[in-house]
């Protein structure tokens, strides 16, 4: 069985304010919201819909990983001209507009700045536990290591 209308408006007002009072308020629920509202966020059908509408616009991390693939290979650069202009019209078109990360207009001309993809390659790096950003350390007491540990900590 599909949502009514005004379940359907409730879950999309819930998505955007994430507050169920203020959904039901949003949807038009007559009566007191702060009753109305988490009574409608646990009805079966209402929560399956928020999960699937969930599930569409939570960006996941193999999105998350490609953007950051595509910035880190600087992918723009197939739409810079050698002239220095670029080719904003062909990156939307390809769905790569993300790669853009500001559009400013000078006394020169329409400037365009692009993700860094250094930090994008760090970025992915450190998320495959290729760079570590503070060692764990722990201090013991010496009298507590075996003659194992003391043998490994002397030969590093």
């Amino acid at each position: 069985m599909g949502l009514s209308h005004k379940q359907q408006v409730f879950a999309e007002e819930f998505l955007r304010c994430w507050n169920a009072s203020e959904a039901a308020r949003r949807a038009g629920y007559k009566g007191r919201p702060c009753t109305i509202g988490p009574r409608l966020l646990v009805n079966v059908g209402i929560a399956a819909y928020i999960e699937a509408r969930k599930a569409e616009l939570i960006m996941g991390t193999d999105e998350i990983l490609t953007r950051e693939t595509e910035q880190g290979r600087a992918e723009y650069s197939n739409y810079i001209y050698p002239d220095g202009s670029v080719d904003t019209a062909g990156l939307v078109a390809a769905g790569k507009a993300h790669l853009i990360k500001a559009i400013r207009e000078t006394a020169q001309g329409r400037q365009i700045e692009f993700y860094d993809a250094h930090e994008a390659r760090v970025t992915i790096g450190k998320h495959l536990g290729m760079f570590v950003d503070k060692l764990d350390i722990r201090i013991r007491n010496v009298s507590d290591l075996t003659d194992d540990e003391l043998e490994s900590i002397i030969r590093s």
